[in-house]
């Protein structure tokens, strides 16, 4: 049985999934288009980033806000940085703040992440430095084809 910080990261990746794969609830008709981009930061989430980051729980990066969700469950809100293309590969260090109903803190969790062009998918280094699927959603292709033509 895991204990300790190890549980808890356990238990945070599963949420983190759970949060990344569920379907969205009224998919923006812009998603099933060429010309998606991310809606400008909402004014909270430019808040809470900038607490995050003067407080050095968000890495210092210049993040790009993609996407946020709010359930009566959670809040969670998705960024991206640093990306680097090499071939039809680009490279980008995700951050998924999120908190649960009740609780005051917000979890900020880093990912190292790629954007596969040519398959229009995302994969996820893990711990061990390895790359692995990352949980596809309704507006995955979209998102990798932007963060494509971003680099």
């Amino acid at each position: 049985m895991l204990s300790g910080p190890r549980r808890i990261r356990r238990r945070l990746c599963g949420l983190l999934l759970a949060l990344l794969t569920a379907p969205l609830m009224a998919p923006h008709p812009s998603l099933a288009s060429e010309a998606w981009a991310p809606a400008a930061e909402p004014e909270a989430w430019r808040v809470l980033r900038d607490r995050l980051l003067a407080s050095g729980r968000l890495a210092a990066a210049d993040w790009v806000y993609m996407d946020s969700m709010g359930t009566d469950r959670l809040e969670a809100g998705e960024y991206l940085s640093n990306p680097s293309r090499s071939g039809d590969v680009v490279t980008f260090e995700a951050a998924v703040m999120l908190r649960r109903a009740g609780e005051r803190a917000w979890t900020v969790r880093s990912i190292p992440m790629r954007a596969r062009c040519d398959l229009g998918v995302m994969e996820r280094r893990n711990e061990s430095g390895e790359w692995g699927p990352y949980p596809g959603r309704p507006d995955t292709a979209v998102k990798v084809r932007w963060i494509c033509r971003q680099s």
